[in-house]
């Protein structure tokens, strides 16, 4: 709500475009983080911050590196691979270029939607495994896949029936709106087994195989990218 207001605030009142919108994100996640702070040190649970929690473990810190690594190479191959899709993208013309950046916004909104359950998923799974209930995971597993493709599927066939006048609201242009609602249609259609394949994913991080998810990940969703420009650039 306060990246928003910021956003109004930096854009409209002092007319500062690009750089308003950057502020106001990086003036909003400041905030964010000292008011995240400020609850640990108030709280009266586990996560309950004093002064002596201001070191290094040295475990722990081990077991964030090798936990974050894969993760994080994971994130950097994932943005490698959509500057590339970006690259082929903008040989098509400044029109299509505008409404393939309409159309992800319909896409950001499911996939955010979808993701949320599927990162449930993961801390549900590393409590149980720590708790040594395993017999809770495929519980947790078919709950995640149920509740994420009914989401996907609901949010995708809502931006498949209001797309035309969703994008009618960020432009005038029907050309530009009738190339969006090609990439809407295909995405709304089929976004669902991204959740999927998220739940399955953040399982394996949950218990703890995260170098087995990166590799999965990359193998197919990156690699297929990658290898689907390639061809359509011969």
């Amino acid at each position: 709500m306060l990246n928003v207001g910021l956003n109004i605030l930096f854009i409209v009142v002092f007319n500062k475009d690009v750089e308003g919108v950057a502020i106001a994100t990086v003036a909003s996640q400041a905030v964010s983080a000292v008011l995240s702070v400020f609850v640990l040190i108030r709280s009266d649970g586990h996560a309950h911050l004093e002064k002596t929690h201001f070191r290094p473990f040295k475990q722990e810190i081990l077991d964030i590196i090798k936990s974050g690594l894969p993760m994080g190479f994971q994130s950097s191959m994932f943005s490698i691979s959509n500057a590339l899709v970006s690259s082929s993208i903008n040989q098509w013309g400044h029109l299509v270029v505008a409404a393939n950046t309409i159309a992800q916004q319909f896409e950001a909104i499911v996939y955010s939607s979808t993701d949320a359950f599927s990162t449930a998923t993961m801390s549900f799974v590393a409590q149980n495994v720590g708790a040594k209930k395993h017999e809770n995971i495929w519980k947790i597993i078919w709950r995640s896949l149920i509740l994420t493709s009914l989401v996907g599927v609901v949010l995708g066939g809502a931006c498949l029936f209001a797309g035309p006048l969703l994008c009618g609201i960020m432009t005038d242009d029907a050309q530009v709106i009738e190339y969006a609602m090609i990439r809407v249609g295909y995405m709304s259609r089929f976004y669902f087994f991204a959740g999927i394949m998220n739940v399955f994913g953040n399982v394996l991080r949950g218990t703890g195989k995260t170098v087995t998810a990166a590799i999965c990940s990359l193998s197919c969703t990156c690699l297929f990218r990658i290898i689907s420009v390639s061809y359509t650039h011969l």
